[in-house]
């Protein structure tokens, strides 16, 4: 079997639980829900994540070469001070918060690329069970339930350390300034940075300014309600398949 038709398939099965899992009566039925939590309310959470964080598989392989094109540059410390250039002029216009938000801002990065390794994992275990195409929703459940609970647990923290960064908006509007004079530095340096890392860097802004507006006009404490919720949703799936297949 194909690798990238499995990869495929697991991407495609996981957006349907994650469409599941989001439904409002499916949360309702499951949590006491906050006042705050409405149905439109969690049906911009599902959005955003099949659109940012688990987007089709179409979608996805662009997005994975432009992303770990753009990772490249950023674990090359001489790559990131070409990119960051004038450091001391970045702070002067930015302030001192410049480290905290543009750590803010490669989340996005990180979170994307724990999904697509999550998404692998899967596609591993696939392999290892010779599962065969189309794969159906109670075998595809068994390949999660397959995968190690620690790596699960940590996957779950990247999406908590991303969520966290898209309510503090203050900071998140620093960030995305920030990472607009970088994509303005990138394409001044062409030859260096291509078209696809400039494109990966405008989408991490893209993916930061969509979360700004998910949690948009909620105050501190609904803000915190609905990320508590969403890593409530993401441990009793997990919960519920550790019962059901171990």
């Amino acid at each position: 079997m194909k690798k990238k038709a499995l990869l495929d398939e697991m991407i495609e099965q996981y957006r349907i639980l994650v469409a599941e899992r989001y439904e409002f009566e499916s949360l309702e039925e499951k949590f006491i829900l906050d006042e705050s939590v409405t149905p439109e309310l969690t049906n911009k959470v599902k959005s955003y994540f099949l659109n940012y964080i688990y987007p089709s598989k179409d979608q996805r392989e662009i997005l994975n070469k432009a992303f770990d094109d753009l990772d490249h540059h950023i674990k090359n410390p001489s790559h990131l001070l070409k990119l960051v250039g004038d450091a001391p002029g970045i702070i002067i216009k930015f302030g001192w918060q410049f480290p905290k938000a543009l750590k803010a801002g490669f989340q996005t990065l990180k979170s994307f690329k724990a999904a697509s390794k999550f998404e692998k994992k899967l596609v591993s275990i696939a392999k290892d069970k010779k599962v065969k195409l189309p794969i159906n929703a109670k075998l595809f459940e068994e390949i999660i339930a397959d995968l190690p609970r620690e790596e699960l647990k940590e996957f779950i923290g990247e999406m908590e350390d991303l969520l966290t960064s898209l309510t503090d908006s203050k900071l998140l509007k620093k960030t995305t300034n920030i990472l607009k004079e970088l994509v303005r530095k990138m394409e001044e340096q062409d030859k260096f940075f291509s078209k696809e890392e400039v494109g990966a860097m405008k989408i991490s802004i893209d993916i930061l300014e969509n979360g700004y507006h998910l949690f948009d006009n909620m105050s501190s404490a609904e803000k915190r309600e609905m990320i508590v919720l969403i890593i409530k949703a993401e441990n009793h799936f997990l919960e519920e398949l550790d019962e059901k297949y171990h």
